[in-house]
């Protein structure tokens, strides 16, 4: 399950609200590598506050504080989702 992607916030992201890291207002796309999950009370404090956000390469985001302090928050490893359909090998047959 992913989390907020605010520094040291651990709220699972299925109660956050979707942000735009590089802001809608400002030219940001509406798309999977520009959202993350913020909880309500991050979610102000980006958009109140001077906490500023920044996309890196790799998935990361990149955390400015107000007081110039940089925190990095890494996205979760992806889990691999199996079909229904994949086969399963058969059950052992019982020991006796």
């Amino acid at each position: 399950m992913t989390r907020s992607r605010f520094p040291g916030c651990s709220r699972p992201a299925p109660g956050c609200e979707k942000d735009h890291v590089r802001e809608y207002s400002r030219g940001g796309p509406t798309s999977a590598e520009n959202l993350e999950a913020l909880c309500r009370p991050h979610h102000y404090l980006r958009h109140h506050t001077r906490w500023s956000p920044r996309a890196l390469e790799d998935g990361g985001i990149e955390w400015t504080s107000p007081l110039g302090h940089v925190y990095v928050t890494e996205p979760e490893p992806r889990r691999r989702h199996h079909a229904i359909h994949d086969p399963q090998p058969p059950p052992e047959p019982p020991p006796f």
